[in-house]
């Protein structure tokens, strides 16, 4: 069994724990010669995308563009979970709004701004969100290690300019 807020291997017992790869072991030092101290083995879990969200297209009002500044949003994230932002501009309304299209701060679709924590502003890249009128954003939301956390997002605040 492992203990999904700290990642260690518990046995049953003498403090055995099952193995495909080697079969029983033995956490216990009384099972062992030459053990001085009991040990203990922690499995290591990276959060876990649990799932995405992309926004409707917004509208900026202004003919010539505006210039995105910050992202703040509202909610709650337990620990361990995070929430990332990724943004998709356009001077069309009809995009394009395709996975390429929605990018991170090195303007390309394999990163994204964050973590953020919730009712923070987060500044934006300004020379990728500059003159644009149309823009969606996509929010990233990762469960804590072993799932038992998850980020709740209630509402998203934009901070552009004219």
């Amino acid at each position: 069994e492992v203990d999904k807020n700290t990642g260690v291997f518990k046995g049953e017992g003498d403090d055995y724990a099952w193995s495909d790869a080697v079969g029983w072991i033995s956490f216990n030092c009384a099972n062992h010669s030459n053990c001085l101290i009991n040990y203990k083995v922690v499995a290591a879990q990276a959060p876990v995308e649990t799932g995405y969200l992309n926004s409707t297209t917004f509208d900026t009002g202004a003919p010539l563009g505006a210039q995105m500044n910050s992202v703040i949003w509202r909610g709650f994230s337990p620990g361990g979970s995070e929430v990332y932002f990724q943004f998709a501009t356009s001077d069309d309304q009809n995009g394009p709004w395709n996975d390429v299209a929605f990018v991170g701060p090195d303007g390309t679709a394999n990163t994204s701004y964050g973590p953020v924590a919730p009712n923070t502003a987060y500044k934006l890249d300004y020379t990728l969100h500059n003159d644009i009128r149309y823009f969606r954003y996509r929010i990233r939301m990762y469960s804590s290690p072993w799932g038992t956390q998850t980020p709740r997002v209630d509402d998203v605040v934009m901070n552009w300019s004219p």
